[in-house]
């Protein structure tokens, strides 16, 4: 128990060793440079790639590779069903009426949507 404990603490202290040095070698913020290096490290991604996060403002920037402009609208209306899946899988929380139909309204407002002219 505590060799594994001490291994985790060390695997973390890594991951953190190597996120401030991404940070300051890159000049990007901390969260991203934490979420970069499990990327970098598994998947070799160079470090042309993140030249866009510095220009964000959120932590997190999220890339989806679509052929039309539908697919976007559809995974993102997806999030809410997905996050309320984690909910009751981890945490064992369900959700309400309210919450089950706050769900479906988002969903079936962005079927509903008609894409924009170019």
């Amino acid at each position: 128990m505590i060799l594994t404990a001490s291994l985790l603490a060390g695997l973390a202290f890594a991951w953190l060793l190597i996120g401030l040095i991404e940070k300051i070698r890159l000049g990007i913020a901390l969260p991203q440079a934490l979420l970069y290096v499990p990327f970098k490290l598994a998947w070799r991604i160079s470090d042309g790639r993140i030249a866009i996060a510095r220009k964000a403002t959120a932590p997190v920037i999220y890339a989806v590779v679509h052929r039309s402009r539908v697919d976007p609208a559809l995974m993102l209306s997806l999030l809410p069903l997905t996050a309320t899946l984690i909910g009751v899988i981890v945490l064992r929380q369900i959700p309400g009426l309210s919450g089950c139909l706050g769900i479906a309204m988002v969903i079936a407002g962005v079927a509903m949507r008609k894409p924009m002219p170019h």
